[in-house]
């Protein structure tokens, strides 16, 4: 099939992934009868961002069949161009095709709209490896405010710990990201956390976990048991830097 006999160009293609997914939030806002506006902005138009944000991840398809996968990220604050989350988030649940997804990410801003950034490069391990992946924004957020670096968590005993995020689209932005709880933590080897007493939910993926103000952890969610996958710093670097690559190689 030629791209003039194709029912809908690319473009016309990410302008229905976008429409579908602002309708998707609208609704989300508008259940309890509340309506929220959202300013679609540019990274480097945003100041006083939160480091905690929601990601919804949406494929688009030549049919216009679409999927949206959501949940939570974070910032670390070496990268206030990059958004950590789940990788089961930005691919839904490995049902995506990466070069067929468009990523919208939303940033809470204390006392102003919140603001939607539009990204369309994000890497990850492959189905084999972690569950965490990167988002790839084009231009940094700034200044973010509460940010947090990466840390480490004993294994040898439970600790108190926080997870961080939103349980879903319409909490996040009718009151911001929240923090909850985590009794004990308990880091199980080099690649999993976990939450032994705390709360865990599915719109949470993605989302930090915190251990003496630093990041250990990316909230994977409910296997059984509630787990959050280890914070490969050198990992999440690598990812990064191949993700950089494959937007200057996709520049034109």
């Amino acid at each position: 099939m030629t791209n003039a006999s194709r029912p809908t160009s690319r473009i016309g293609q990410r302008a229905v992934v976008s429409w579908i997914a602002t309708a998707m939030v609208l609704v989300a806002c508008t259940k309890m009868g509340q309506r929220v506006d959202i300013v679609s902005m540019s990274a480097s138009e945003v100041v006083d961002a939160h480091w905690i944000v929601r990601i919804m991840a949406c494929e688009h398809t030549r049919t216009l069949h679409q999927r949206c996968e959501e949940g939570s990220g974070y910032f670390l604050d070496a990268w206030p161009d990059t958004v950590v989350t789940a990788r089961h988030v930005v691919t839904g649940k490995d049902r995506f095709r990466l070069s067929d997804v468009v990523y919208f990410v939303y940033v809470w801003r204390e006392g102003r709209s919140p603001a939607r950034l539009e990204a369309r490069v994000a890497n990850h391990p492959g189905r084999q490896g972690s569950d965490v992946a990167v988002v790839l924004l084009d231009g940094a957020v700034q200044p973010l405010r509460e940010g947090h670096g990466p840390g480490s968590i004993p294994s040898n005993r439970p600790l108190p710990a926080e997870l961080w995020g939103s349980k879903s689209m319409r909490e996040f932005l009718d009151s911001g990201p929240s923090k909850f709880p985590v009794k004990d933590a308990l880091r199980r080897d080099s690649q999993e956390i976990e939450h032994i007493h705390g709360e865990g939910s599915k719109g949470l993926s993605g989302g930090p976990l915190v251990y003496d103000d630093k990041v250990v952890g990316t909230y994977r969610g409910y296997r059984g048991r509630i787990v959050s996958t280890v914070l490969d710093i050198a990992e999440l670097t690598r990812l990064r830097n191949e993700a950089l690559s494959m937007r200057k190689k996709a520049s034109p």
